[in-house]
């Protein structure tokens, strides 16, 4: 599910993905590929009415440094994310998790309306 994004000039670079362990929703990472400039555009439009002031993910920041790969989020990258309510699921790909259960090349595939946001678990 989308749960956040980082901004750029017109619309936004990336989305923050996440799922559901027990109570908490957690960071899963985020994700760039597969987002072309018309869905960039239709989920720009779609997440700007559900912003809200206040992260709703519960293991964030997950960083306190950058790494070789740029991976993790710190409190730094924190301070310009945008977060929005979190109301719609999020379909992606993945090739893998890593021991710290993030996507490993996650793409996106499309938003989905079909689930209720606490039914997007981890597989």
């Amino acid at each position: 599910m989308i749960g956040g994004y980082k901004p750029n000039g017109s619309n936004f670079e990336s989305i923050l993905v996440g799922y559901y362990d027990e109570r908490r929703l957690c960071v899963a990472e985020k994700v760039r590929a597969g987002l072309t400039p018309h869905t960039r555009a239709e989920i720009f439009r779609r997440l700007t009415p559900i912003a809200v002031e206040r992260c709703p993910f519960a293991n964030l920041p997950n960083s306190t440094g950058r790494s070789r790969w740029g991976e993790g989020i710190t409190e730094a990258d924190m301070t310009s994310l945008c977060w929005v309510k979190t109301d719609s699921g999020c379909r992606g790909v993945l090739c893998g998790m890593d021991s710290g259960r993030t996507l490993r090349h996650p793409a996106f595939l499309g938003v989905r309306d079909d689930k209720e946001s606490r039914a997007v678990k981890r597989e």
